[in-house]
Formats: C-alpha cells, sequence, structure tokens
C-alpha cells in the first residue's frame, strides 16, 4: 500500500536475468575509459 492516497507506488524489481548491457567507450581520455572498460569488464 501506498504512502499517499489516490498515488500508486511501484515496487522495484532487481532482478536482472535475461537482461543484456551495451557499453560506449570515446576516444576523448582513453586512460580513464580503459579503466573503467577493464573494470566493467571484470566485474560480470
Amino acid at each position: 500500500m501506498g504512502r499517499f492516497n489516490n498515488i500508486a507506488e511501484i515496487e522495484p524489481n532487481l532482478d536482472g536475468t535475461g537482461l543484456r548491457i551495451g557499453m560506449a567507450m570515446s576516444r576523448f581520455n582513453i586512460d580513464i575509459c580503459e579503466g573503467l572498460l577493464s573494470a566493467a569488464v571484470t566485474a560480470r
């Protein structure tokens, strides 16, 4: 039940099963972008 009358609240669904994520990387600041990409790929 919502905390406010007449305002519906959506329950979050944090299950990411079946989701696919795309990543884009710029060449503007390659040193930082490569570190972020490396960390993201390692964390999967």
